[in-house]
């Protein structure tokens, strides 16, 4: 993978089949999908393996980008981005799907660690770093500590916008933690479950990551399920809904289907190249 950071649209815009029994037409379990060569090529190649195209995206002024999330209506992404120059700082900004009609909310404060997560409402994103979490409005405003933590790699808001989850950088434990409506520090932190990237489902429960897998549970850890998988790497999980998890691995983006178990019994489908 080049050093150019790629905001894959595969990965987060969900348009993806779901996990189930393979047929003729679909990719073999064991085929790690290649991010190597031209996005044409990546293309071509996906097409000819029954997968959805890849789609790069890099604004205009920036030498790359990373930690890309949509907005809840799925007209905007918000990243992390760096100018050009050995001495440029990232930026916080959001843009269409496009690459243009960029917006800067933030120019300090950031981090190679910086991570973030829309609120609910589209009008405000969490976002964490090696400060705590804070939270900044697209109207401009100033940014605000919401949760005082260190080294924050992972952040992600409840489908309420009532709670904020994350990991930290060299941690082995996921952490909840309520948000004020109105602005303020909170220090109600619930220790949850050994794992890292957790990400809420719209019914509270996270998913997050494990060392020989993925898991869900609740954000004390109760209820656990671990879904092992034949692969060792893991770096994020994303939900594409109730039942179905996107996760990264050394096989490429493959999707986790709870209900069949797709890991478990070696029927997880790999859906595209990182």
């Amino acid at each position: 993978m080049s050093v150019t950071s790629r905001i894959t649209t595969i990965a987060l815009a969900f348009s993806l089949v779901a996990c189930g029994p393979a047929d003729s037409n679909e990719p073999d379990n064991n085929t790690a999908m290649s991010n190597s060569g031209a996005n044409s090529n990546n293309n071509n190649n996906n097409s000819a393996n029954n997968l959805p195209s890849e789609t790069e995206l890099l604004p205009d002024g920036y030498k790359r980008v990373a930690a890309g999330r949509f907005s809840p209506d799925g007209t905007r992404l918000a990243m992390v981005a760096t100018p050009p120059g050995d001495s440029a700082t990232e930026e916080l900004i959001t843009t269409n799907l496009t690459g243009g009609d960029v917006e800067v909310l933030v120019t300090d404060g950031l981090s190679y660690l910086t991570t973030i997560a829309w609120m609910p409402d589209g009008e405000s994103l969490v976002y964490g770093g090696g400060g705590g979490i804070m939270r900044v409005g697209l109207d401009g405003s100033d940014p605000e500590l919401v949760v005082d933590s260190f080294a924050v790699e992972s952040v992600d808001v409840s489908a309420d916008g009532t709670w904020v989850t994350w990991s930290v950088n060299g941690g082995t434990t996921v952490t909840t933690a309520p948000i004020a409506a109105d602005p303020g520090i909170t220090d109600e932190h619930i220790s949850g479950p050994t794992g890292a990237m957790p990400r809420f489902r719209s019914d509270g429960q996270i998913a997050y990551v494990v060392a020989d897998g993925v898991a869900v549970s609740a954000p004390n850890g109760d209820d656990t399920q671990t879904f092992e998988a034949a692969t060792n790497f893991f770096s994020t999980v994303a939900w594409q809904d109730d039942e179905t998890i996107i996760a990264t691995t050394d096989f490429g983006l493959t999707a986790v289907n709870l209900g069949d178990w797709c890991f478990l019994h070696g029927a997880s489908r790999h859906i595209g190249g990182t």
